[in-house]
């Protein structure tokens, strides 16, 4: 685990916002959720019911480091 965090979830009831905070992350976003995906600001914003899976995905997928609702991610990610 680094200390670097690439993307912040943060739940707002209706809607989570998904920041990417590191340069890494904020390139990604294009290719990750597409150009179409609803923004807000630099934010990608998805409904609540798909958040754990997208979290799960950039977690343990992706490899990117993660917080959620300010907690950070440090689930033991498996080999291959």
């Amino acid at each position: 685990m680094t200390d670097t965090i690439d993307f912040q979830f943060t739940n707002h009831g209706t809607t989570v916002l998904i920041h990417p905070v590191s340069d890494n992350a904020k390139d990604s976003v294009p290719t990750l959720f597409g150009e179409d995906a609803q923004r807000f600001g630099q934010a990608v914003v998805v409904e609540p019911r798909y958040a754990a899976d997208i979290a799960e995905d950039l977690y343990f997928t992706h490899g990117y480091d993660l917080t959620i609702d300010g907690v950070r991610c440090d689930a033991e990610r498996g080999e291959g």
